[in-house]
């Protein structure tokens, strides 16, 4: 009975190494789960962060291309009324071009009539 007793003592303390044997690696595999878990976690961080620089940046060249066309727009404007107002003076120097024309040809008529 003695005998069987310290078998059974035997088998149990075996089944405890074996079990604790398991837990050890169990928790070296939670371990390594949890260490992949926060080294993921960091790059979804830094991923983010890179991101939200890169949508930063591609909204500050929006803004700034909406500022350009935005100046291109008043530019165009501007060089219309410019265009306008040089269509303006040029029928006006022709216009004095005629008049003056038309003035040289009566003094001219004039000078031979006196003649």
């Amino acid at each position: 009975c003695a005998a069987a007793a310290a078998e059974a003592r035997s088998e149990a303390a075996a089944m405890q190494r074996l079990l604790l044997e398991q837990q050890a690696e169990s928790n070296t595999a939670v371990d390594v789960v949890t260490d992949d878990c926060m080294r993921l976690s960091a790059q979804v961080e830094r991923l983010r962060g890179e991101y939200d620089e890169e949508e930063g940046r591609a909204r500050e060249e929006a803004r700034a291309a909406e500022e350009f066309a935005s100046e291109c727009a008043a530019s165009a404007m501007r060089f219309g009324e410019i265009d306008a107002r040089l269509e303006e003076m040029s029928t006006k120097c022709q216009n004095l071009e005629e008049a003056v024309a038309q003035k040289e040809t009566a003094a001219q008529q004039q000078e031979e009539h006196q003649a």
